[in-house]
């Protein structure tokens, strides 16, 4: 047997194992891949669905990133709360991007007599998200990235003063507005703890809409009306899961252009993950049931990147 008809075997054989255990990648499928974790609220509950949630996205070959939203800690963002996340987190075998949200910075470590937990100072607010940053090795509170043709921007939610619960600093808006201002002709996606204001229908009239949704909403518009090239928001917060009317509808259309794409929490015991398909003219999102081991193809939507976009 010849050296050349040896390297084809050898050639053949490696071809087939890569095939076997899925090893193809997202560029090869015209594709970047993003799976998006809803509030995880580490440690909690259902510890044993979310450990099979980190092992079906571990064996899934053309993940280019996981992107979590916020409320990464269960409810107060305690010291063992962190170190649970942070162990959680360090089991996934692809890059990370995280921002916080109210569970992990706005409330004192301990409950209250009533067994009631408690807003926190701002001193104490600036403390936790400083560890937030220091648990999960964040250079900043507010950063992008570049994934093919876009731009991803990853936002805290970080008002020491805040009296609501998703808001983002003046720092953190005015942070978000140059970031924009100076990447036009990139199409962008925001990942944001809360959603956009009015992207869910009449869901939970009983909440404080001022708590459900991204604050300041005024300046919040503003700086969106300004960068069509943002066509995409992505968030947690509201637990929305996909058996609710609002999780995949027209309603979820902010201005008339940008998509909020709605997350739900990793606290039950069925849990649902979207991913992110990005391709160079579109955006295809696809919601996984990670009980059943199946996508849910009926909530299947596809979001166009406008040509000016480009």
């Amino acid at each position: 047997m010849t050296v050349r008809s040896i390297a084809r075997i050898f050639l053949c054989v490696l071809i087939s194992s890569m095939l076997a255990v899925g090893m193809s990648s997202a560029a090869d499928n015209g594709y970047k891949r993003i799976v998006v974790l809803g509030d995880p609220h580490l440690p909690g509950s259902m510890l044993e669905q979310k450990e099979k949630v980190r092992e079906n996205i571990n064996r899934w070959k053309d993940v280019d990133l996981i992107a979590a939203v916020g409320d990464i800690t269960e409810t107060r963002g305690t010291d063992d709360e962190y170190a649970a996340a942070k162990n959680y987190f360090a089991g996934f075998h692809k890059p990370q991007a995280l921002i916080g949200g109210n569970h992990d910075y706005l409330y004192n470590d301990h409950l209250n007599r009533n067994g009631k937990k408690t807003k926190a100072d701002p001193f104490v607010r600036a403390g936790k998200l400083a560890y937030f940053r220091k648990t999960f090795g964040m250079p900043s509170l507010h950063y992008t990235k570049e994934l093919g043709r876009y731009l991803l921007v990853f936002l805290t939610a970080d008002d020491l003063q805040a009296a609501t619960l998703a808001t983002i600093s003046k720092t953190g808006y005015d942070w978000l507005s140059a970031t924009l201002e100076g990447n036009k002709n990139k199409a962008t996606i925001i990942f944001f703890h809360a959603p956009l204001e009015g992207t869910l229908g009449d869901y939970r009239k009983h909440s404080d809409i001022n708590d459900s949704f991204a604050q300041p909403a005024g300046e919040i518009k503003r700086i969106l009306a300004a960068n069509p090239q943002v066509f995409m928001w992505v968030s947690g917060h509201t637990h929305t899961p996909p058996g609710d009317q609002n999780f995949a509808s027209g309603a979820n259309l902010y201005e008339g252009r940008i998509m909020n794409i709605h997350n739900t929490d990793m606290k039950r015991k069925h849990i649902y993950t979207n991913s992110l398909f990005l391709y160079d003219d579109k955006v295809i999102v696809r919601t996984f049931d990670h009980n059943k081991g199946v996508w849910m193809y009926k909530l299947e939507r596809t979001v166009r990147v406008r040509e000016t976009d480009k």
